[in-house]
């Protein structure tokens, strides 16, 4: 830090000489009277400050040293020349002020003239900037155009004049003479040199400072040159101020070049950083040829010849050397031309395929974004509708659900309605012909539906055959009812695919929102959902609308089911009614009958809560527990009144526990257990089992009958009775359903279907059970037709398992008295 402070330090110092030499210099010779004194002073002052020039171009030197010796030696060159420049002042100031003579030649001449070449090799050293062999050339040739102008100039109005004027002095004399105007060609060299390599970083300051010195010097000795010829210059007169400002700005380009990058930026010539130097240079370097070529052409208009001193064909020839290296340049630009106009057509060449390129590229992103666009439309579109039928999905249907509800809230006025359908033998198609044509039939009923519908009504697929009907802005409060009458209507034909017919009905529930108490759409679905079973229950292919009891029903059995999940084995009991022969009154067997010993509710009977164990599927574990319950229980009282030993139980089995694929194995494997003789028990199964999968059913009898098993058809009559089951079937009894028995008594008609079914059982070596009696009357008429058996609340009640020990001992008194 304390060496930087000291250079600065310095280089204020020098500038400060410097000015002051300048300005005490211009002071002496404009303002210091002229009775020879002023000569006196302006040589001392002109000889302080070339001195204080040559030290500022010293500093350059050695501060150079570092950065590049090349550029080093060229400031000592030029300080070397500057000081050669001093040394002749000092001479020529002895000549002039000490001895009072002004000798010519003289040894101050030696000195003057030796700046020149000094100078100039000085400028030479300046390293050049990197070019190609084309543009070096070039720039010869333009420094070679300029130069031979300029020397044709000084040719024709110096030394031409001056030689002739003269041939009668001696040879030294001559050659000193000429050797000025000569040395201003170097000065002017030394400049085209500096144009034409004018470096491109910060160092340019002082080369632009140098630059300005030689112009202001070559002009200053042109003026001196001339005044020489005609004996008008004076000593210390006001040419010399040419000289002083020249060497100013060589003080200052050494003192630029010796300072550091921190210092440059805060010092004065810092300024120059801000100007486009580097673009004028550039300009004038372009047309600096053009100015000399023009000059020198036209120079032949002003010329007189009239001293004899130089001839038009020697102007004419040197004007042919300019035109000559003119020509070649433009040849050598051409060239370039040509060679650029080639990369340029490669260049072209390159970026039309680039471009050509680029453009497929952007083609192939563009398809690219738009195929992804489609793509993500198309995932868009696939999240929210069914991809089967192209309806909106559950997703969807909710957006817009909570659409309408939140519109409701918002205008009294508004009002929408929800319909939700279910397909009532769908699932039978589907299962019997197959998912493609259970498809086809869904595609067909949305075809229907949407002829029923407005466009701006949203008709959504829940899933399977599950569907939702949106209907926003009613105008009536009728209008739900009106269309699911119009779907049920457009229900009643037949839908035909692969040349057969199938016949598809709808359970549709209706939810109104007239008092817009919803406020999210999962209720809303919740409730119509509701509807639709509440519809089904009642025999299906009909509507319901939704009401707040039906909810409460709904939330009974939701809590009855969840209860009932728990209460396997745990709450549930059997009890047990006596089958008897109606001529003899004797025990033969039991039936298992279901109770459901309820914590809350208390006891329940099968029609409580059986057809919510059928929908919830719980039928088929708690069909399981009762029938081993009943063959343990049948097993244990064997054992307990061996006297009994050949009565039977009567299991009620349900369509999806008989359908169970593991069925055949389950029973076995009960049998096993609990050491029931097969024969003992006695399965019943509703008629409707047989109505599906007849061949499946008929292999699975005939299993359960090879094992000892027996079978009976339970409520026969009451629902698609088919003589022909039984005699495909292998069935050892037929139950009589208790609507005939309630019969007898009542209708003679009544009366003689009960006997024709006893007749028939009769004829086919069947056995055959009257159930539900429950008057003599009843028990009279069925032992008047030979009906073999019966049970009902008039022979004896259903009994807990601990009552029919009763049973038992009654049974014991009776067979005592006969």
């Amino acid at each position: 830090m304390e060496r930087s402070s000291h250079h600065g330090l310095r280089k204020n110092i020098l500038i400060l000489f410097l000015l002051a030499g300048t300005v005490a210099n211009i002071l002496t010779i404009f303002f210091y009277p002229e009775d020879g004194s002023n000569v006196f002073l302006s040589n001392i002052l002109f000889i302080l400050l070339n001195l204080i020039s040559v030290f500022c171009l010293w500093h350059a030197s050695s501060s150079s040293r570092e950065q590049s010796k090349r550029v080093s030696r060229a400031w000592l060159f030029i300080a070397l020349s500057q000081l050669a420049f001093v040394i002749g002042d000092v001479l020529w100031f002895i000549y002039e002020s000490v001895m009072f003579i002004e000798p010519f030649p003289s040894w101050a001449d030696v000195f003057y003239l030796l700046c020149y070449p000094l100078l100039l090799y000085g400028i030479f050293l300046v390293p050049r900037e990197k070019t190609s062999k084309m543009d070096a050339v070039k720039k010869w040739l333009d420094a070679i155009i300029v130069l031979l102008s300029a020397m044709l100039v000084f040719w024709v109005m110096l030394i031409a004049p001056l030689n002739m004027d003269l041939k009668e002095d001696t040879f030294i004399v001559r050659f000193l003479s000429l050797a000025y105007p000569a040395g201003d060609i170097m000065l002017f060299a030394a400049l085209l040199i500096l144009l034409y390599n004018y470096p491109k970083d910060r160092s340019h300051n002082a080369y632009a400072f140098l630059i300005l010195s030689l112009f202001i010097q070559i002009l200053t000795d042109i003026v001196f040159s001339y005044q020489s010829l005609t004996n008008s210059y004076v000593s210390g007169g006001w040419l010399d101020v040419g000289w002083v400002i020249g060497y100013l700005f060589m003080g200052i380009a050494g003192l630029v070049q010796a300072t550091t990058q921190e210092e440059h930026e805060n010092c004065v010539w810092g300024l120059f950083d801000r100007l486009p130097v580097e673009q004028y240079m550039e300009d004038l370097k372009d047309r600096l040829p053009y100015i000399f070529v023009v000059f020198s052409h036209t120079f032949l208009f002003f010329y007189k010849e009239d001293q004899n001193t130089v001839d038009y064909q020697f102007l004419i020839l040197i004007i042919g050397v300019i035109t000559a290296a003119v020509m070649l340049r433009q040849y050598f630009v051409i060239i370039e031309n040509q060679k650029l106009n080639a990369e340029l057509g490669r260049a072209v060449s390159e970026i039309r395929a680039k471009s050509e390129k680029l453009q497929t590229m952007n083609n192939d992103l563009r398809h690219e974004i738009n195929e992804r666009k489609r793509i993500e439309e198309q995932l868009a579109y696939d999240a929210m509708h069914d991809p089967l039928t192209k309806l909106p999905n559950r997703t969807l249907l909710l957006d817009r659900l909570n659409h309408a509800i939140e519109l409701s809230k918002r205008n009294s006025q508004y009002s929408f309605a929800v319909l939700f359908i279910d397909l009532d033998q769908f699932k039978s198609v589907n299962d019997s012909m197959g998912h493609s044509t259970g498809d086809k039939l869904l595609i067909n009923f949305v075809e229907r539906i949407e002829k029923c519908i407005r466009k701006s009504d949203t008709f959504a697929r829940l899933g399977g055959d599950e569907f939702t009907i949106l209907l926003e802005d009613q105008a009536e409060a009728d209008d739900a009812v009106e269309v699911a009458d119009r779907i049920q209507d457009a229900l009643c034909e037949p839908y035909t695919i692969k040349d057969q017919d199938f016949f598809i009905t709808a359970s549709i529930g209706i939810v109104k929102d007239v008092d817009h108490r919803y406020e999210e759409a999962e209720a809303v679905l919740q409730d119509a959902d509701i509807a639709m079973y509440h519809a089904k229950e009642c025999g299906k292919a009909q509507y319901k609308i939704f009401s707040a009891p039906l909810r409460t029903e709904m939330l009974s059995r939701i809590r009855l089911e969840s209860e009932m999940r728990s209460a396997v084995g745990k709450n549930f009991i059997l009890h047990y009614q006596p089958i008897y022969t109606l001529n003899e009154k004797k025990l033969i067997g039991f039936e298992a009958l279901l109770r459901w010993d309820h914590p809350r509710l208390g006891l329940l009977y099968p029609a409580d809560f059986l057809e919510i164990a059928e929908t919830s599927g719980l039928i088929v574990e708690i069909g399981d527990w009762v029938l081993r319950e009943s063959c343990k229980q049948l097993k244990s009282w064997m054992d307990q009144y061996p006297q009994f030993a050949d009565i039977c139980i009567n299991v009620n089995l349900s369509g999806k526990q008989f359908m169970q694929p593991d069925f055949l194995s389950l029973l076995k494997s009960i049998l096993q257990e609990t050491q029931l003789p097969p024969s003992a028990l006695h399965l019943e199964i509703t008629e409707t089992v047989l109505l599906d999968n007849q061949q499946i059913v008929t292999d699975l009898f005939n299993e359960i009958h090879n094992l000892g098993v027996e079978l009976e058809i339970d409520d026969f009559g009451s629902g698609y009775s088919s003589i022909g089951y039984l005699q495909r079937f292998p069935v050892d009894t037929i139950k009589i359903d208790r609507l005939f028995i309630q019969e007898l008594g009542k209708s003679i008609k009544g009366s003689r279907l009960v006997h024709s079914m006893v007749k028939m059982a009769e004829d086919l070596d069947m056995k055959i059970i009257a159930e539900g009696i429950e008057t003599s009357t009843q028990l009279s008429a069925l032992e008047e037709m030979t009906c073999q058996y019966g049970q009902g609340y008039y022979l004896c009640y259903p009994l807990p398992e601990y009552e029919i020990h009763k049973v038992f001992l009654e049974q014991e008194r009776l067979n005592s008295s006969l």
